[in-house]
């Protein structure tokens, strides 16, 4: 089986259905395509800021589109969720990257990872997917089943 970021995206996106709504209820609707371009910046952006597979993230961004992107984000590179992890995301308006004592914005970040997006790993590790799928379950299994993730 392919990994969890590639069945929840990359596979609708690359299987012709790039324009489909992936996420309805957002301030406009998401396609599939636009929502892989998100998160693979995001992951792209926590990459280049030198945040690798397995490292504990502390997720604290409030329901909506950024929750989605910043999940999917968080899979493509295998990263475990933990309250007190490093990095964190999410904090007031605007949303922030926090990494040790810095502090990114959340924009930049995605700007800077559009550049080199995080792709897909061909495989999780040992685990992962059921992990994620108990943890996000209701964001992550709409997009699985090529759904919509309705906020």
């Amino acid at each position: 089986m392919s990994s969890l970021a590639f069945e929840a995206l990359d596979r609708h996106v690359i299987g012709g259905r790039a324009d489909d709504l992936a996420v309805a209820g957002a301030a406009r609707p998401v396609t599939y395509a636009r929502l892989l371009e998100l998160s693979a910046a995001l992951g792209g952006g926590l990459r280049l800021l030198g945040v690798e597979p397995g490292t504990s993230v502390d997720l604290r961004v409030e329901p909506g589109l950024d929750q989605v992107v910043a999940v999917l984000a968080v899979v493509r590179l295998h990263l475990e969720v933990a309250e007190g992890g490093d990095p964190r995301l999410g904090g007031a308006d605007p949303l922030r990257v926090h990494l040790g004592t810095d502090e990114y914005e959340w924009d930049t970040v995605l700007k800077a990872g559009a550049g080199n997006p995080a792709g897909a790993a061909e495989r999780d590790p040992e685990g992962y997917s059921d992990r994620m799928r108990a943890r996000f379950g209701h964001l992550l299994d709409p997009l699985l089943g090529g759904g919509t993730v309705t906020l």
